[in-house]
């Protein structure tokens, strides 16, 4: 693992192009580039499915680690960055929020700022779900999404949902 100035100038482009879009200040994180080979060993994942990564925000470090070849990916690293500043992560959200909601908020800011995107088909249903939330209540989710309170963040969430379920607790396919 290794710090790269390009990734360090992408990163810092990043952060500018979020905080353009949404009218708001970013903490800035560690960034380290790491090989596949690396990769493989942190996320104890076959190196078949790490053709997947681009990239990924370890909670556990505080630090984005992009994958060699991905220093210019723009859209990876505005979602990596993302995943950084947010209240929900994996280990207290179901995927179709913490990887859902962010994967619509990252296209959200690429098309405010007319920049194109690669096509990613997963987590596609939930990622669109999400944007069509964000469409009437984006000033609520993004209160939710960048809340420092966990709980005030969910309460949010079911306001905008509907619910007064557990949202932790529903299945996307519920909704």
């Amino acid at each position: 693992m290794r710090e790269d100035p390009t990734s360090e100038r992408t990163y810092s482009k990043a952060i500018q192009v979020i905080e353009n879009t949404l009218n708001l200040k970013l903490r800035k994180i560690h960034l380290l580039n790491i090989s596949n080979q690396e990769l493989g060993k942190i996320l104890k994942i076959n190196l078949i499915f790490l053709e997947a990564f681009k990239g990924f925000y370890s909670l556990k470090t505080d630090t984005i680690y992009i994958v060699d070849g991905n220093e210019e990916d723009l859209q990876t690293l505005i979602h990596e960055t993302l995943h950084s500043n947010s209240i929900f992560h994996h280990n207290n959200s179901p995927i179709w929020i913490f990887e859902g909601l962010t994967k619509a908020i990252t296209e959200f800011i690429l098309n405010k700022q007319q920049i194109p995107t690669h096509i990613d088909y997963y987590l596609q249903k939930e990622k669109n779900f999400w944007l069509d939330k964000i469409q009437t209540h984006q000033n609520l989710i993004f209160a939710a999404y960048f809340s420092d309170n966990l709980t005030n963040a969910i309460d949010i969430l079911k306001i905008i949902l509907k619910t007064k379920k557990n949202i932790l607790e529903i299945s996307f396919i519920a909704l």
